[in-house]
């Protein structure tokens, strides 16, 4: 290759590029996917029908059945235009997302919310669940120990350095 070789070598490396991106963000999307999955939604727990432990709890939600932590799914990538994709993780559970953000919870279809709890049967109008964030500190986990740089950087290897 001599210098006149140059511009069309760079112009075929950011087109490989561009064509690896969308699995370079699917290859994120799983690792941010496995460490919500395995790690954050696994970082406490407490048996079934317990109190959830009470403030000052803080932290992720606790695991019980597990089925939050199963409801994650990746959606693979796509492109979103010129040198961009986007790939995503999510959940259908009604209660992910109150989980995340705290919510106030009342019965819809009863006079009272019923639940069993240290093999009490307790009743009430409405209860407050608070936030327990678990989105974003497992995207702060897996940006700082470096696996979803890992993870796009084997993508680009593979694909545009071959």
């Amino acid at each position: 290759m001599d210098l006149n070789d140059l511009p069309g070598y760079f112009e075929e490396m950011l087109h490989r590029a561009e064509r690896a991106l969308p699995s370079a963000m699917t290859a994120q999307a799983a690792v941010y996917n496995r460490h919500l999955q395995r790690v954050t939604l696994r970082r406490f727990s407490h048996p079934p029908q317990t109190r959830t432990p009470s403030p000052p709890f803080s932290g992720t939600p606790a695991w019980i059945s597990g089925q939050l932590s199963r409801s994650f799914i990746t959606t693979p990538g796509r492109s979103t235009g010129p040198s961009s994709a986007r790939a995503s993780v999510g959940s259908g559970l009604v209660y992910a997302r109150p989980q995340e953000k705290g919510a106030t919870i009342s019965p819809i279809h009863k006079q009272y919310l019923s639940w069993l709890s240290e093999g009490k049967r307790w009743w009430s109008k409405g209860v407050i669940l608070p936030p327990r964030p678990y989105l974003e500190p497992a995207a702060r986990d897996v940006i700082t120990d470096g696996s979803l740089k890992k993870a796009a950087q084997s993508i680009f290897e593979f694909q545009v350095f071959r």
